[in-house]
C-alpha cells in the first residue's frame, strides 16, 4: 500500500473487502482467542499493505484508538471538522444503510452507488472534502456487501470473531438501533470520517461493532449452595 494520502476513494472500499477476506481465510483455519487477538491479526493484515515505516506507523497508532466511539456516534452528529457541503451526502449515506433492516442488501447497494455517482459528479464541493464523502461512500457499499454476507451466513468464517459475555475492551455503549446490520455498516462508515479517510480506521470500528454486538452470551455459573445445603 503506498500512503493513504495517495489511494483512489474506491481503493479504500477495496482495500477493506481485501483485509476481511484475508481475516475470513485465517480464521476458516482456525478461531480467533478473543476480540484483541482479532484486532491484532487485523493490524497486521492491514500493515502488510504498508510499503514504508509512516504507514506502519500509523497503523499501529491507530490501532490503539478507542473505537467505541464510531459504535456510539453511528446514529448522531457527524464531527463538526465535517464540512457542511458533504454533510447532506453523508446524510443520505446514513439514511440508506438504516433503510437496510426493510430492504434487500442489493436495493441498498444499488442506493449506495447512485449517491455516489452524484456526489462524484458534483463540482461545487472543494476536493478534500469530496474525497473524504466519495471514501465513506466506497467504504459503505464494500461494507454492506460484507456484512450482509457475514451476518446471513452462518457458515462464514468471521462468525469465529465473537467473545462470551463482555470483551476485554468493552466500554457501556447504549445502542438505540434496531438493525446489527446497519449499525455495524455505519461504525464502518463512521470510523472512515472520525479518522480522516484512513482505511484502518473504518475496518477496525467495524470489526469492534460486529463483535461487540454478536457477541455469545457468557454461561451463567451454578450457584454456591448454602453450607447447610452441602452434601
Amino acid at each position: 500500500m503506498v500512503a493513504f494520502t495517495e489511494l483512489s476513494p474506491e481503493d479504500i472500499g477495496l482495500y477493506h473487502t481485501e483485509a476481511f477476506e484475508r481475516l475470513a481465510e485465517q480464521y476458516a483455519a482456525q478461531r480467533p482467542k478473543d476480540r484483541k487477538s482479532a484486532m491484532q491479526d487485523m493490524t497486521d493484515i492491514v500493515s502488510s499493505y504498508c510499503s514504508h515505516d509512516e504507514c506502519r506507523d500509523i497503523t499501529e497508532k491507530l490501532a490503539k484508538e478507542d473505537f467505541s466511539i464510531a459504535v456510539q456516534n453511528a446514529h448522531e452528529d457527524f464531527p463538526q471538522h465535517i464540512d457542511a457541503s458533504i454533510r447532506d451526502h453523508l446524510e443520505s449515506l446514513r439514511l440508506t444503510i438504516l433503510s437496510i433492516e426493510d430492504k434487500k442488501a442489493d436495493e441498498v447497494i444499488a442506493s449506495l452507488e447512485l449517491i455516489q455517482k452524484k456526489l462524484r459528479e458534483e463540482e461545487s464541493i472543494h476536493e478534500d472534502d469530496k474525497y473524504l464523502g466519495l471514501a465513506a461512500g466506497s467504504v459503505a457499499i464494500e461494507s454492506t456487501k460484507l456484512w450482509t454476507e457475514v451476518l446471513n451466513n452462518p457458515s462464514h468464517p468471521l462468525h469465529a470473531i465473537r467473545n462470551e459475555g463482555r470483551g476485554l475492551q468493552d466500554v457501556d455503549v447504549n445502542i438505540d438501533i434496531s438493525s446489527n446490520t446497519a449499525l455495524i455498516i455505519l461504525a464502518d462508515t463512521v470510523g472512515i470520517i472520525f479518522f480522516l479517510g484512513i482505511p484502518v480506521g473504518a475496518i477496525l470500528a467495524s470489526l469492534y461493532a460486529f463483535d461487540l454486538l454478536n457477541r455469545t452470551p457468557a454461561p451463567t455459573p451454578a450457584p454456591t449452595p448454602a453450607p447447610g445445603d452441602r452434601k
